[in-house]
């Protein structure tokens, strides 16, 4: 082993001297400025900066640095984010919920048709979205305009936001077409929309019972209004 190292070292060595320095390693200070690669899919794919930025800086940045304004296409890339916001921010958030920096700015948005979100190129979001509670409410002011920009918390929900005023950290990505996604990921999708189905079907229900109990209280009212004019007339 030792002989096949020394063995190797001289062959880099004698590269070097001869000028031929590709694939060659260095040992150098973190201070130093060098362009980068990164992997796509594993063990890496997104890559959150805590800087703060408006939402089209933050797509600026992406670009700038070589990556891509983040997408998240499903639910197992939804949790990929959230283990990445993780890794910066060791799962502390601040305690205020819509603090602007438990917040992380990501490429979608509904400047089309308001209300109707997509990623910033124009590709359709296909999977349910997980909305913070409330969320998305689209509000506007005459000062910030309406909510058209998406970001997702560092625990996972969605929300609308000022993109044009608002200072928060954001998300960039290595590979444009996202994870490749096996078998575990393809459950957890598939259980997530489940999940959204159930929670839709339990609001639809409680929706009617809710207006079924509405009604019914309306036509006992009825009732003794009827009661009471008929025993005037007697």
């Amino acid at each position: 082993s030792s002989g096949i190292n020394a063995e190797y070292g001289a062959r880099i060595f004698r590269k070097i001297r001869e000028g031929e320095t590709s694939g060659v390693w260095d040992d150098t200070f973190k201070s130093k400025l060098h362009p980068f690669i990164c992997k796509f899919n594993i063990p890496v794919h997104y890559i959150v900066f805590p800087e703060l930025k408006k939402w089209h800086e933050a797509k600026a940045d992406c670009e700038r640095r070589g990556f891509y304004f983040a997408k998240i296409r499903n639910k197992a890339e939804n949790d990929l984010l959230v283990e990445a916001i993780n890794r910066v921010y060791d799962g502390v958030r601040h305690d205020k919920k819509f603090h602007h920096e438990n917040w992380i700015w990501i490429g979608a948005t509904d400047l089309k048709a308001s209300g109707d979100f997509e990623f910033y190129d124009g590709e359709p979001i296909k999977f349910s979205i997980p909305w913070a509670k409330n969320q998305h409410d689209n509000k506007k002011t005459k000062k910030q305009g309406s909510q058209d920009y998406a970001a997702v918390s560092r625990w996972g929900e969605w929300d609308d936001s000022y993109g044009n005023d608002w200072n928060r950290p954001y998300a960039c990505q290595c590979n444009p077409h996202g994870v490749a996604i096996d078998r575990e990921m393809e459950e957890a999708n598939a259980a997530w929309e489940r999940e959204v189905l159930r929670r839709n079907e339990l609001k639809d229900r409680l929706k009617k019972e809710k207006e079924t109990k509405k009604n019914m209280k309306k036509e006992a009212r009825q009732a003794k209004k009827k009661a009471r004019q008929e025993r005037k007339q007697k």
